[in-house]
């Protein structure tokens, strides 16, 4: 099975529009690649958004009843019948020449001008949506590394345990706002079906603070979504994906 990216061709897998052995192609290569299955399901959600834009217009109700009014006056109006002309002798007739055959567009013309529209417009919003998630991220890794260099942030470390006992970590609190940026190295590589969360353990339990994005060594920087009071412990552990409600690892 082949590992290529299949990018170039999904605005037009997700139109529809690819020819079958492109499209076997994709779905052969899609439940293998993370990454390309991702911008498939943005595509897929674009283009079911696109085709529900438009919405259906009635026309005005009041060009119908100007249309019926005319119809009616014109079919009062006393018709007047033209006066007989003399009889003419007869001309010999000509056959006519014959018309020139009108060339039209092939259909299968149109529809790949039509799908590659489609494809251009829809691929310009895909990338304006990639362009503002990037510029979203990095915003929130420079505000991350500016809370990290600030010489009156607070620090905690995190130490693994158990099977994971090799990783590490520590936790960058800002004093004021008491918001958190995680930092852990050295997590084991999980299962598809797997995901790290962290979490801020206080008196009253657990509390989820968001899932981790680790890379493939074990690597991963990331804004706790809740604050740390004082006196409380952050803890990571391994959740099926999409997470849990309360630790179960």
């Amino acid at each position: 099975m082949s590992t290529q990216h299949v990018h170039d061709l999904l605005p037009l897998f997700a139109l529809g529009a690819l020819e079958p052995n492109e499209a076997a192609l994709v779905e052969a290569h899609l439940p293998q690649c993370a990454n390309c299955r991702a911008d498939a399901d943005d595509l897929l959600l674009l283009a079911g958004a696109l085709s529900t834009a438009a919405t259906a217009r009635q026309p005005d109700p009041r060009l119908r009843a100007d249309l019926l009014n005319r119809v009616k006056r014109e079919g009062r109006r006393p018709s007047i019948l033209p006066l007989p002309l003399p009889a003419a002798a007869p001309r010999p007739q000509r056959p006519p020449p014959p018309a020139a055959p009108r060339r039209r567009a092939p259909s299968w013309f149109m529809a790949a001008m039509l799908a590659g529209l489609a494809s251009l417009l829809l691929w310009n919003v895909y990338l304006t949506s990639r362009v503002n998630t990037l510029q979203s991220e990095y915003r929130a890794q420079a505000a991350a590394v500016a809370l990290i260099s600030s010489p009156i942030t607070e620090s905690t470390a995190l130490a693994g345990v158990g099977r994971q006992g090799r990783a590490s970590g520590r936790a960058y609190i800002d004093p004021t706002s008491r918001s958190v940026v995680l930092i852990v190295e050295h997590l084991e590589p999980l299962e598809e079906n797997q995901t790290y969360q962290a979490w801020v353990i206080t008196d009253a339990g657990p509390q989820s603070a968001g899932l981790l994005s680790v890379s493939r060594s074990g690597w991963g920087m990331s804004w706790l979504s809740q604050p740390y009071p004082a006196g409380a412990v952050i803890g990571v552990s391994v959740e099926p994906a999409g997470g849990s409600a309360t630790p179960t690892e």
